[in-house]
Parts: structure tokens; sequence; C-alpha cells
């Protein structure tokens, strides 16, 4: 399994585990080597996911103290139908088992603020 791929699955199931109903935001996670243990991966792997994780806001983690849950992944519906002849390529593939999205919001700009009829500083 390449480096990147392992990368990118650690912290997909990570996600997936903050996004259960097992964690609420304030709630600490388990210990590093716990998570190691359940996601079957090296504690180095997962250090710099956490890392990361951190880095984008989602956890807190204090040395000898732990990991705090500080937000959630926001919930997105795709309409595929909005994207048309490609949707049906997309859900064509089910070999693709897409569950994670990036998704980086910005302002909308003047120029786009007017077409979707929103503040041109909304998110």
């Amino acid at each position: 399994m390449g480096q990147n791929f392992l990368h990118m699955k650690v912290k997909t199931d990570l996600l997936n585990i903050f996004d259960s109903n097992h964690y609420n935001v304030g709630d600490r996670l388990l210990p590093e080597l716990q998570l190691c243990k359940d996601l079957n991966v090296s504690r180095a792997a997962l250090r710099k996911v956490l890392d990361e994780l951190q880095n984008e806001g989602y956890i807190h983690r204090v040395q000898g103290s732990g990991t705090v849950l500080l937000k959630k992944r926001k919930r997105y519906k795709l309409d595929l139908s909005l994207l048309g002849s490609a949707a049906d390529t997309i859900s064509g593939h089910t070999a693709m088992n897409i569950s994670y999205f990036m998704i980086n919001e910005i302002a909308a700009g003047d120029r786009y603020a007017s077409i979707l009829n929103v503040s041109p500083y909304e998110r």
C-alpha cells in the first residue's frame, strides 16, 4: 500500500470515527497506542495524521494530557444530477467508493455573490 494511500486511509478512518456517535466535541480520544492498534498502523503514521488534523482544527493535542476533539466535519449532500452526464459516469463506477471529499469554503467575492445571491463575504 502506497504511503499517500495509507495516509489518506488513516485520515479518513479517523475522521469517520470522530463523526460517529461515539465521540462528541470536547471528548478525549483514545490513547495513541490504542488508536494504532485499532487502525492497524504504526505510531509514526498515526502521529503524522494527528498533526495534520490538529493543523486543520479538528483536534487539540497536549503531551501527557491526551487529544481532544474540537470539531466534526460538516456534512454536505452531493446531488450528482447537477453534473449532468458526468454524474452518469461517476455513479456508474461503483468501484470508486468515494467516502471523503475535501471542500474548501471561501468567500464568494463580488462577482459570484450577485450570481449566488449571497453576501460577497459569506462562506
